[in-house]
């Protein structure tokens, strides 16, 4: 990611699996001097508790987890009870909860 940053025509955003890793990320470009959202704005997956508390603050996509491992849950249940069950795909509702780890574009 620092390659591609230091690039001719370098990302603006980051779309992480899941927060941990965005902090991280964070972390990482903040000890090489890269400021987030000032030259590239990382967004999370999942939530988590942590993702309000350290700084800046984490853009991150909610998810209900208790509903995802229930459904999970239930679809690896139907696939025991029945392998030759056709593969379910399923999309949950999400919500993008904006916070300080991305950058503001202020439109005219």
């Amino acid at each position: 990611m620092k390659k591609r940053l230091g690039s001719a025509n370098p990302p603006t955003a980051v779309v992480t699996v899941n927060d941990t890793l965005a902090v991280v990320i964070m972390e990482r470009l903040a000890d090489d001097g890269i400021r987030v959202p000032d030259r590239v704005s990382i967004i999370g997956y999942d939530d988590d508790t942590f993702s309000s508390e350290v700084l800046p603050t984490l853009t991150t996509i909610h998810v209900d987890k208790k509903k995802l491992g229930e459904v999970g849950a239930e679809l690896i249940l139907q696939r025991i009870e029945a392998t030759d069950r056709p593969i379910t795909k399923l999309a949950l509702p999400t919500d993008l909860i904006v916070r300080g780890s991305v950058r503001q574009i202020s439109t005219p």
